[in-house]
This record gives structure tokens, sequence and C-alpha cells, in this order.
């Protein structure tokens, strides 16, 4: 063994917010740009939320066991570009604020801030759609009562998980970049992380740009920071699964790249996951 500290976790009372104190950006959170991966971040979201959770956070040892679990089916990330202004080398102390903003009767709407906590700006705000599912069936769940009723009557502010109401249909022209599942790419769960899929994405935009396929974002894709990042999650990876990930940039928005990935076996695919990106308009001075 040796000397550890605990992460610095806060629950309120009620368990509907909770608050994970964290120390600094760690060196690896950089990528080739110097500045933050945008998967890295979204990493950052997950421990700041799962963490509160084992202790406490939506009484989460409460709702799950080996028969039911809590898995994200959606979210609305959004950046301030201060954030792709930090360059490896320098760091901040920073907070994680997660609370509940919404209760259906098999899901649960939670909102986390990431915040400097030098000069309490924030960050990035992440919107998130949380489904109870049944482990055995792989569906949709109902919430216990008590638990809908509990977060219904402390919500102080309701705010709706904005996603796609439907998956776009691929255009031919869509550039593909495969992908096979790594063991670096599972977490706990034993399934492809959810931060996994959006760095695949990100590893998609870059082939694209260096073959030409993607003008909008050239000569390199670090230049342009993002602003917005919609997913859904539709189904499920693990390791050694091969996918392919389909991109292209919206007709009526520019600014915009649509994905889709697919998991393939044998002679079928399948869609488990879609997402927009929105990048900066105007190239940044170059990061490189």
């Amino acid at each position: 063994m040796t000397a550890v500290e605990p992460v610095q976790v806060e629950v309120s009372p009620d368990h509907s917010q909770a608050w994970t104190h964290f120390k600094e950006i760690s060196y690896n959170d950089f990528g080739r740009s110097e500045t933050l991966m945008p998967y890295k971040v979204c990493r950052m979201f997950e421990s700041g939320r799962l963490l509160p959770m084992q202790r406490g956070f939506i009484d989460y040892p409460q709702i799950v066991n080996e028969h039911f679990g809590m898995y994200s089916f959606g979210l609305s990330l959004k950046f301030e570009p201060a954030l792709w202004k930090v360059r490896r080398g320098a760091s901040f102390p920073y907070k994680i604020h997660t609370r509940v903003v919404g209760v259906g009767r098999t899901s649960l709407n939670l909102q986390s801030r990431l915040i400097n906590k030098l000069d309490e700006k924030e960050l990035a705000t992440l919107n998130l759609k949380y489904v109870y599912v049944n482990r055995h069936t792989g569906r949709s769940a109902t919430l216990p009562d008590w638990l809908v009723n509990k977060y219904t009557s402390t919500l102080r502010e309701k705010i709706s998980v904005e996603l796609p109401k439907t998956v776009p249909r691929v255009p031919l022209s869509a550039s593909s970049y495969d992908v096979m599942v790594a063991e670096s790419d599972v977490d706990h769960n034993n399934h492809t992380n959810n931060a996994s899929y959006i760095r695949y994405c990100s590893d998609a935009v870059h082939s694209a740009v260096k073959k030409g396929r993607l003008p909008r974002l050239e000569p390199d894709a670090s230049n342009f920071p993002l602003l917005d990042l919609q997913a859904v999650y539709l189904g499920q990876s693990w390791m050694g699964d091969k996918l392919r990930v389909l991109l292209w940039q919206q007709e009526d928005q520019q600014d915009a790249i649509c994905f889709v990935i697919k998991r393939k076996r044998k002679e079928q695919e399948t869609v488990i996951f879609y997402s927009c990106m929105v990048f900066e308009k105007v190239m940044v001075a170059s990061r490189l």
C-alpha cells in the first residue's frame, strides 16, 4: 500500500446536488495541439458525476444493483472558448457541480458545470439524460415511486435535455473511418466508455481533413475549437468490436459536423451512436 488522498466530494442532505473537487487538470488531458482534448473533458464530467453517486447522490446505492442500472442515453455539452485557451503546462483547481434538473418515470435529467475555482468561471456545461435500465432485458425500467416523488418535490429548476428526435439519413458523400474497440476503451461496465465514442469522432474528423473531405476545417481541425456537442447513445459495443464512423458536414449549418457510429458484425451493421458537433466558424491562431 501507499499513502493516498480521497477526492473531496460533497453531497447535499437531500441527495439532489453534489460537488466534486479536483486539485488540477492532468498532463494527460492535453493533446497534440497542447490544449485539452474534448473526450478528456467528458471524462472529467464523468468522474465528477460518478464519485458522488457512489456516496449517495441521486440515491444511487439504493436503486442500482445486479438487476437495474443507470446509463447515459443522451447529452448536450457546451464549451466556453476560454477552456480551449488553457495550454499544457498550465492548470487550475476545478469543481464539478451536478444537480437533478428533471424527473421522469424512467429517467433523470442531470446538469453538471465545470467551474474554475480560481475565478469561479464556468467553462463547460453538460446536460445529461440518465435512464434507468433493466440489466437482464436491456430495456428502460420504471424508477421507484419514492425516488420520483422525492426528486419531483425537491426540483428547483426544470431543464430539458435537447436531443435529436431521429438519426438523420447518412449521405452517400459521408466520410468513413474504421475503429476496433480496444481494452483501454472499455469501462467498469465492460462496454465501451461513453467518452471513447467522442474520441472516435474526433479522430475521424482529423482523418477526413487529411483526406481533403472536410475543407471547412482545413488545414488542421485543431485550429477550430469545439463549441457545442450533442450525442445520443443508441446501443453498446465491447472490446474487439469493429466500428465504422460516418461523418459529414451539415448542409444547412456549415460549422456543424454529424456523426453516426455503426457496429459491424458479420454482414450486419447496427447504429449505436449519433452525434453533432459545432466548431468555431473562424480558425484561431495555429495551436501547433
